[in-house]
Order: structure tokens, then sequence, then C-alpha cells
């Protein structure tokens, strides 16, 4: 599946992406490592009962400039709080980062511009992370990331370079070890945003906003990447995303006043990509990013009114995984819930929004969890939101202890 960030991360990672999120400077006036704001107060929650989720940010390098840290926020559900994690210790970071990406709940990898990529071992009780045997790595570009959705591999792409480093996951200490013929040639895609099938038999690439192509790649033995016949494909995608049958791939434009999600069906035996019938489906606002739930059931979009910047409520749909076909839920939009990109939780439970609110007076960037009803799909605010502990601009990704 998709790094994120997406993303937005993206991500562009975005939300795919590794993910990435534009919306002002945080104003707590804490820093990286040591982020205790809360910006409302206040600890309340309902169901969820054993939860216990970990949200991680990484500042992007802006204009060449190194990152400015990590930090950590923990939801709890036993004990009914969303708390920036005060005890948490940044590890050393690449100085260029530029995604983020979890697999398996413990393992966690950071590229970085200047060809590294860090990975770290996630303590699930505390949530802090140790880095992993022979880390860091030497990888091409260095400017995107992705995982498999079974999390044994490792894709990282190299825009200017168009291609795609490919490492597999020791699963059970992190470490990486790089594909035999990797770095793998793009067939002149500038990989910036990447995701693959949720039975994890291809890999797909686009250039992020404004791109042209979609590219396609089989995933071999082993992890060695094989262009698919007919890549690339005239699909103009700035986010895409997997989803767990493996017949599908998700993805918007990201243009202005382009109110639609499209939906591409997979063939399972090449790999090319084709709309559905139906596709491009109706969105009520325009999606600058997406979120699929663990299960496949939901789809959400984030939102904005690309022409003056304002971010618009989010939204949800039911998908078919028999048919491809996206259906808004009775709930959407969710007036109330104006968030700019987000990271879904393992579990299904919870969604971490990004996005702002007016804080004494001021606007600052924040998060809230939003918890997700897990018959219907719904959204709600669950818990008050935090202070976003960085600059504007963030790697952003979460795992839990189930």
């Amino acid at each position: 599946m998709a790094m994120k960030f997406r993303l937005f991360l993206s991500s562009f990672v975005l939300l795919s992406t590794m993910w990435m999120i534009g919306c002002g400077h945080y104003t707590c006036g804490t820093t990286f490592g040591n982020a205790t704001c809360n910006s409302t107060g206040g600890t309340h929650l309902g169901g969820g009962a054993g939860l216990k989720a970990y949200f991680y940010f990484v500042d992007f390098s802006l204009l060449g400039q190194p990152s400015g840290g990590m930090a950590s926020q923990i939801l709890d559900t036993s004990a009914g709080s969303f708390i920036a994690d005060s005890t948490f210790i940044a590890p050393n970071l690449p100085p260029f980062p530029t995604g983020l990406v979890i697999v398996d709940k413990k393992f966690m990898y950071v590229p970085s511009s200047d060809g590294t990529l860090v990975g770290y071992s996630i303590d699930l009780t505390t949530g802090l992370l140790t880095t992993v045997p022979n880390s860091p790595y030497t990888v091409a570009g260095g400017t995107s990331i992705a995982s498999d959705a079974a999390g044994a591999l490792i894709f990282v792409g190299d825009v200017a370079g168009q291609q795609i480093s490919v490492f597999v996951v020791n699963t059970t200490d992190g470490s990486l070890s790089e594909v035999t013929g990797s770095p793998f040639p793009t067939s002149a895609v500038a990989p910036a945003v990447m995701a693959t099938d949720g039975k994890s038999k291809f890999l797909y690439a686009s250039e992020g906003p404004g791109s042209s192509v979609v590219g396609a790649y089989s995933i071999g033995s082993g992890g060695i990447l094989t262009a698919v016949a007919g890549n690339p494909f005239s699909f103009s995608m700035s986010a895409i995303a997997g989803e767990p049958s493996g017949k599908y791939l998700l993805g918007i434009t990201g243009q202005e006043a382009d109110n639609h999600i499209h939906v591409f069906g997979i063939t399972s035996a090449s790999g090319v990509i084709a709309e559905v019938a139906g596709s491009p489906f109706a969105t009520t606002f325009s999606p600058i990013g997406m979120a699929v739930h663990p299960t496949g059931a939901w789809v959400y979009t984030f939102n904005e009114d690309v022409t003056v910047r304002q971010i618009q409520p989010m939204e949800g749909f039911e998908f078919s995984s028999a048919t491809g076909v996206l259906a808004a839920l009775s709930t959407s939009p969710f007036t109330d819930l104006t968030n700019n990109g987000g990271s879904i939780e393992p579990s299904g439970q919870f969604i971490f929004g990004l996005g702002t609110r007016v804080v004494g007076g001021r606007l600052e960037s924040t998060v809230t969890p939003l918890g997700v009803d897990t018959s219907t799909g719904a959204l709600s605010e669950t818990l008050p939101s935090l202070g976003f502990p960085g600059i504007d601009a963030a790697a952003f990704a979460s795992t839990d202890s189930q």
C-alpha cells in the first residue's frame, strides 16, 4: 500500500502517500521531541478499549534546509487520552527527509534526498525508536517511499534519475537487503508518488501534481520490478492508493474544481489499469488527498477549494470490492470535519486528521483523532485537538499496539 504522508503526504507525497500538509505554522511554542501543547484540553473517549496508537511527524526539508526533527503523539483509549509524548526522544534523522512509511506496525523508514535511507524499530509499549541494524542505507535519489501491502518490501523513488530502489525487509529486526538489479528504471516516469495493489503484485507510480502518466511495474520474485505492457498509462493522478482486494487502484487529480475520485480496475495477470464503469465518481468538493480504510470498505477524501486555499469538509464513500463502485455515505460530507490530510491507524478505529483551528485567537495547525464507526464508516470527533508540533510541511504516519 501507499505510504502516506500518502502524506501528503503523500507525499508530494500526499496522503498516500506520505503525506504533506501546508496549513500554517505551529504556534504552541514547543520543540520537536518535547511537544506538550493541548489545543483545547480535556480527555474523554468512547469505544476502542485497549487501543494505543502512535502518530509520528517528520519535518520535510524545505528549500534545501535540514529537517527540524521528529515528534510523536499518543492515543490511549484505556486512559481516554490523546497527548503529545513528552518522553519521546527524537532519533538521529537523515539531513533532508522526504517521506515516512511504517511497515508491520513496528518498523519505520525515512528516505533523504541526499541518497540515504534510515530505518527504525518501534517499541509498541513506549513508542520509542531505535535504529535498525546496518542503517543508514544508500539509495538512488531518496525522494519518495512506499511499501508493499505485506510489509515485506520497501520502494524508494529517484525522481531525477527516474528509477526505483527496492529492499527486502528482515521481519525480525527491520534491517534491509537491496534486491539484485536495484535500482530499476521506470520507463521515463519520475516516481514522486508510489503505491502497490492490495496483493503486492504490482507497483504504480505517479509524478505527483500535474502528472500526465501513471507508471506500472510487476513485482517479481524477490522484489524484481518489470515494466507492465503499455507502461506508462496516460492518467493524470496527483495521488494514488491501492485497496485490500488487489483488484483496484484509486486516484485523484488534485486539480482545481475536479470533484471526482477515479477507480481503475487492475488486470490480475498483467497489471494493466483501466477505469471501471462509472468512474470517475463524483465528490461534493475537490479532493487534495484520500485515505482507504484498512478493511477496504470505505474511502475518505480531504478537500480544498484550491482557488482561495480554503479547506473544505471531509467526505466518505462506501467502496465495493466486487465492482469498484463508490457511493457517498449518508453522513457525508462531514461538515464539522475540515482536515487537509490524515492517516488511518492499522486497526481502522481512528483517523488522525490534520487541519487548522482558531485557538486563543490565533490560527493553529492541529491533529484531531476522528473515531470511525466500524459498522457504517461514519466519522466523529472523539477527542480534542493537539497542536501540530512542527513547521508547515511534514511527513507523517501512524501505528498501533493491537
